[in-house]
């Protein structure tokens, strides 16, 4: 590309807009490295002051993301949940084209803890299982999910594997147990240290924590769920209607 100075187009926003052609058209890849910023002044013969201009562009567009010591790859394009039906992850992504696995990190039958008691109806004497997953999409890890379900709806449950079985398909295929409806609380925090750790990023980036109670039939609260999901692959939408 020629750098047109006499064009009423600033000169960084021309190298900004020739970076994103080639990543649009598909000559830099998703996770890959892009010229440095020495390289990019030499390439197009500016400043070094109006290369990093360009580039900081495209990292404030979401095409870019630098990596302090390593340098500035495209960014890999984020999986968009868009919360107009109740699915489960296994079955959004899989209709997505992604290739879903997971990792059981725990599974076991405990007193329901205290934070859950009151929203789902439970006093200390109940008991609950709970199933914490590691979800990847083509091999990539995105999400913690954290499950509690009383005991008393799905006797057994444990036996089942989670690896393998989707929660949900097990709950309605075995127990009867169709979730209808669901409520969510959603809050954008800091990974901890074991978090980023399991998601493959660093301690303090930014993720979405989801907190669910699930819904089956006569309103009865089934599930409580808290999940946690990498903010640098995963987008939240959610569309309203007026009533």
């Amino acid at each position: 590309m020629i750098i047109d100075r006499k064009s009423h187009v600033p000169v960084y926003w021309q190298i900004k807009e020739d970076i994103l052609n080639e990543i649009i058209n598909g000559k830099i890849k998703p996770g890959e490295k892009i010229l440095s910023e020495p390289q990019l002044k030499d390439k197009y013969g500016v400043s070094r002051l109006t290369a990093r201009s360009a580039v900081t562009e495209l990292v404030n567009e979401g095409y870019l993301v630098r990596k302090q010591g390593y340098g500035t790859f495209v960014q890999k394009p984020r999986i968009e949940n868009s919360q107009e039906n109740f699915k489960g992850f296994k079955y959004d992504m899989e209709e997505r084209g992604f290739k879903v696995s997971s990792r059981v990190l725990e599974a076991e039958e405990i007193i329901a803890p205290e934070f859950m008691q009151i929203p789902m109806e439970l006093t200390s004497e109940d008991r609950v299982f709970k199933v914490k997953r590691l979800r990847f999409a083509n091999k990539e890890p995105i999400v913690i999910h954290e499950d509690y379900i009383p005991s008393a709806f799905c006797p057994g449950l444990l036996h089942f594997n989670f690896e393998k079985e989707s929660l949900y398909s097990v709950c309605s295929n075995s127990y009867n147990r169709m979730i209808l409806n669901a409520t969510e609380h959603l809050e954008a925090i800091s990974a901890d240290a074991e978090t980023a750790s399991f998601l493959g990023i660093k301690n303090g980036d930014p993720i979405l924590c989801i907190q669910r109670i699930s819904f089956i039939e006569d309103n009865i609260p089934f599930e409580y769920s808290r999940s946690w999901y990498r903010g640098d692959r995963y987008i939240f939408d959610v569309h309203l209607k007026r009533q």
